[in-house]
């Protein structure tokens, strides 16, 4: 029991009384997905201000590709399920302030950085500082909203994807044309200490399991090895790790590779692409999250299987589109082409979390969505960067850099593809499962 709750879970006034405050409930929703939109922002800039900063330190595409990605992922991902642990037993409104303010605080210090070593510190402790912000706002949700409202909140929460990425497109690319990456670091990080103090200051730490009394009862939480274990053997949960593990490495392969693809390869310009940039990522990726968790639910009630099934035909559907973009030559079909790739990747994550949050285990809840955050982080984050800039590097020398890099975004499509085939061949187990889950 969280010692910071006044009240116990079954308590039916305080939960009546937690219901009734419908408006300060979305208010703490909003503060969430602001935080959220932050935590995309900062991950994103790196990818927006890369062209600048490997021509001022001289760095190469694998350099770039480890800063973008596994010097972030790797402690973002490990660092991830013991702070969920730590989550589901103390304060988790503190956990979320102080975690904002430390990434905050290591994008702004991106800025004064001077080579690899020192940027790739603070990737590093902006890492460290992310591993502390979605696994707690999810526990919090759950705790402010009743199980047949979770869904939709969870989807607002996500949109966070979307906006934080765009908003990192176009805050980055015009800071950067008006002040330069550094201090567009700086611009972009200090915000995130004000927005730390508000959460700490005005959102209340809600009564643990007060939607649910079941919670209550329920007998305490696994260790974080017995929980993975025991999710591990769910073979649905499985199927949505691994395929949201590769679905992940695309999406961030082609995020992080964006801007850079579109300067070396069309010749375009920060002031070139923003427009496009905001439509393709922001819209597109928006609509995705959006109708991904819509269609799916209206669907699903017919069928549980096609939680999954739909989301594998997105992620095949992903690859014809990806590949336009990446190889017309036409500015039109170029953005088109990516409108829906940021769609069609972004259509499978409302789906994924809302079925895992099923599957799991009550009291394992807040640990599905971190191992499964340690999966998408270490897979996406981490490698997708990395192999794409690996053979940018590789295939250099006999294309010429455009061209490499051209090339290397056009294995991306293919492993979107098979990671679909893969997950619509599995979906058929779903329905076994949720029904063991309910048994």
């Amino acid at each position: 029991m969280d010692h910071n709750s006044p009240d116990q879970p079954g308590d039916p006034a305080a939960r009546t009384a937690t219901n009734k405050r419908a408006g300060y409930r979305h208010y703490v929703l909003g503060v969430l997905l602001v935080i959220f939109v932050f935590n995309f922002v900062d991950r994103q800039l790196l990818a927006v201000l890369s062209p600048e900063i490997k021509k001022e330190l001289l760095l190469t595409d694998t350099e770039l590709g480890l800063l973008k990605g596994l010097a972030f992922a790797l402690f973002y991902s490990i660092l991830g399920m013991p702070i969920a642990h730590l989550a589901d037993r103390t304060n988790r409104v503190t956990i979320i302030s102080v975690s904002i303010a430390l990434w905050s605080a290591m994008t702004a210090l991106s800025g004064a950085t001077a080579n690899f070593t020192q940027l790739l510190l603070a990737r590093i402790g902006v890492g460290v500082g992310e591993a502390g912000g979605s696994p707690p706002s999810h526990s919090l949700i759950s705790d402010y909203f009743a199980r047949e409202e979770r869904s939709t909140a969870l989807a607002i929460l996500a949109l966070g994807v979307p906006i934080g990425t765009t908003f990192g497109f176009l805050a980055g690319g015009w800071l950067t044309m008006a002040l330069g990456w550094r201090m567009a670091f700086v611009a972009i990080g200090v915000p995130g200490l004000a927005i730390a103090l508000l959460a700490k200051l005005t959102v209340r730490e809600p009564v643990r399991g007060i939607q649910e009394a079941e919670i209550a009862d329920a007998a305490p939480a696994e260790g974080i090895v017995a929980t993975i274990v025991t999710l591990w053997r769910i073979p649905s949960y499985r199927t949505i790790a691994i395929s949201g593990g590769l679905a992940a490495m695309c999406g961030y392969a082609i995020q992080m590779w964006l801007v850079d693809f579109l300067v070396r390869v069309h010749g375009l310009d920060y002031q070139d692409m923003l427009v496009e940039l905001a439509l393709a990522v922001g819209l597109g990726g928006g609509l995705g999250t959006y109708f991904g968790g819509r269609i799916s639910d209206h669907f699903g009630k017919r069928s549980p299987a096609l939680y999954l099934a739909l989301s594998g035909f997105a992620m095949i559907a992903l690859a014809p589109f990806l590949i336009m973009a990446l190889w017309s030559d036409s500015r039109l079909l170029i953005f088109i082409g990516y409108f829906f790739v940021f769609a069609m990747n972004y259509f499978c994550f409302g789906p994924f979390y809302g079925t895992v949050q099923s599957l799991a285990p009550v009291r394992s809840r807040a640990m599905a969505t971190a191992f499964l955050f340690f999966i998408m982080a270490l897979a996406g984050a981490g490698f997708g960067p990395l192999i794409v800039g690996a053979l940018s590097d590789a295939l250099e020398p006999t294309n010429g850099s455009a061209r490499a890099l051209q090339l290397a975004l056009t294995s991306v499509p293919f492993i979107s593809a098979a990671s679909g085939i893969y997950v619509v061949s599995r979906s058929s187990r779903l329905p076994g499962d949720l029904a063991t889950r309910e048994s």
